[in-house]
């Protein structure tokens, strides 16, 4: 029964590391952090923005779609992979906002249930809205602080589930249909 002695187990868990350990911050509000953590958003934005510019601009490739000395099957098939990259850089920055709102309602609000917690890798998924978590919503506790986690919720995963197909559609070069090109009579 020595290892059931109460001075070893004192011993092993009052070592002189222990003693000096560093508390660790829960909360870091300094400029740098919040610097750091807005990065991820930095790509997707750029990203996102010069596409609708393109767009709006009516800025055509060409007929040929000269990309990398590519065939035009080839070009359409790299800007359907760079549409996917796009999609999951989008998806990447939304899943770092809903895990911010999460960590907020975790220290400041009057909390989550336990399989809210989680709900940043499986919003994207429909099958996570017909779940037992949304009992919560029913009480009457903290309307606007679970109104707004609701939101956030719905939004980001139909933004989530529409981004991918949209962020395709805005790669792919077309035509430009001019109304100055017609002849006139």
């Amino acid at each position: 029964m020595a290892f059931l002695d109460s001075n070893l187990i004192q011993k092993l868990f009052s070592s002189k590391a222990a003693q000096y350990e560093k508390k660790k911050t829960i909360i870091d509000t300094t400029f740098n952090r919040a610097l750091r953590r807005g990065l991820i958003h930095l790509l997707p934005i750029s990203v996102s923005i010069s596409l609708i510019g393109m767009n709006l601009k009516h800025l055509y490739i060409g007929p040929d779609l000269i990309f990398l000395s590519l065939t035009t099957t080839n070009s359409l098939a790299a800007f359907q992979i760079a549409a996917k990259i796009q999609e999951l850089l989008a998806v990447a920055s939304m899943t770092t906002i809903l895990f911010e709102v999460i960590r907020y309602q975790l220290l400041y609000g009057e909390g989550l249930p336990l399989g809210l917690l989680s709900s940043g890798f499986t919003f994207s998924q429909f099958e996570f809205f017909s779940k037992g978590t949304w009992v919560w919503f029913r009480s009457n506790s903290g309307i606007w602080q679970k109104s707004f986690v609701l939101f956030c919720l719905t939004f980001i995963a139909v933004l989530a589930s529409v981004i991918g197909p949209a962020s395709a559609v805005l790669m792919l070069p077309r035509p430009v249909v001019s109304s100055r090109s017609t002849p006139s009579p």
